[in-house]
């Protein structure tokens, strides 16, 4: 019995490293501990090298999600901070001065029209994402969509001249 508790322990102990740094993931997503490597190459150690490329590939969307946050509220503060002093401005003057009421107009429109594209772009990037993830090996006519693009331009502004 004590011969076959000994070789059970040694052989669950690469079970119980696993088991460990997934609680440990799993109080703190954000941790960097990883299950060590095993000295022999079977396919316990197999499944600790997988486990630790995906503990890596998690820690890396996580950081990006990060960074993509960190400027997507950098880029959207500077708009909304310029039309903040343009209402602000019109509050105080604006209401009696129409050249002060047009230019924080315009301006506004301004800044209203570049947030829409940054929200537009973070769409963008978004659904870019999930064609990556759920159509790796799609194959798409660029044709139809660049003369979709280009017909949408058309309708939205009809003074601009396209060519291919």
């Amino acid at each position: 019995m004590l011969l076959g508790y000994v070789l059970a322990s040694r052989f669950l102990k690469p079970i119980k490293r696993i088991t460990d740094t997934i609680d440990i993931v799993n109080e703190e997503p954000q941790s960097s501990v990883r299950i060590p490597e095993l000295k022999h190459h079977d396919e316990l150690a197999d499944l600790v090298v997988e486990f630790n490329g995906m503990l890596d590939r998690m820690q890396h969307y996580i950081d990006q999600q990060s960074d993509f946050v960190q400027d997507v509220s950098h880029e959207l503060r500077t708009p909304v901070a310029i039309l903040e002093g343009h209402l602000q401005l019109l509050n105080r003057w604006g209401k009696d001065d129409p050249e002060v009421l047009e230019e924080s107009l315009s301006a506004s429109l301004q800044e209203i029209t570049r947030m829409k594209s940054l929200i537009q772009e973070m769409l963008d990037l978004t659904r870019a994402d999930q064609v990556d993830i759920q159509f790796p090996n799609a194959v798409t006519d660029i044709h139809q969509i660049l003369q979709q693009v280009v017909n949408d331009f058309r309708m939205i502004h009809p003074d601009f001249t396209f060519t291919f």
